[in-house]
C-alpha cells in the first residue's frame, strides 16, 4: 500500500502529490502493483545494467543531497539517475521498489544489482568512508 499527501500547486484543487506517509492514494491515476512484469522489468533493467542506480524525485530534497554526494565526491563510470516523478507510473514504480528494498520513498541507490540504502544510510556511508570502499569494490570507480 502507498500512501500520498495532497497540497496546492500546479493541478489546482488536486494540487501536486508529495510522497510522504499521509493520506491513502487518491484515484487520480491507476497505480500498478508490484506484480506487473513490464514496470518491473524497466526498473530491474535499470538496476542491473549500470552500476549505480539512484531512483530519484525531482523537487527531494534527499534526492538532491544523495545525488549532490554521488556526483560531487566521485567519479562514477555508470551512474544512472531515474526520476521517478517524471515516470508516466510513479506509484507503481515505487510499490516495485518497495517490494525490493522494503522502503517506499526516494531516493534508492543501488550499486552492482543490489540495493544499498536510502538518504539516511548513503549519507552516513559517505561520513564513515565506507561508501568509498563499496564504490570501488563495485568498480564504479
Amino acid at each position: 500500500m502507498f500512501y500520498l499527501k495532497i497540497s496546492a500547486g500546479l493541478f489546482g484543487l488536486l494540487g501536486i502529490i508529495n510522497l510522504t506517509y499521509g493520506l491513502k492514494c487518491p484515484k487520480i491515476s491507476p497505480c500498478i502493483s508490484p506484480e506487473d512484469k513490464s514496470l518491473r522489468k524497466e526498473i530491474d533493467i535499470a538496476v542491473k545494467n549500470h552500476t549505480v542506480t539512484v531512483f530519484s524525485r525531482t523537487t527531494c530534497p534527499f534526492s538532491k543531497r544523495v545525488k549532490a554526494i554521488l556526483r560531487d565526491n566521485y567519479h562514477i563510470k555508470d551512474l544512472f539517475i531515474v526520476e521517478i516523478d517524471l515516470h508516466e507510473n510513479m506509484c507503481g514504480m515505487l510499490d516495485c521498489l518497495n517490494a525490493e528494498s522494503g522502503i517506499h520513498t526516494v531516493p534508492q541507490v543501488f550499486v552492482s544489482g543490489k540495493f544499498l540504502g536510502n538518504h539516511d544510510i548513503i549519507k552516513k556511508l559517505f561520513e564513515s568512508g565506507l561508501l568509498d570502499e563499496i564504490l570501488i569494490d563495485a568498480k564504479a570507480i
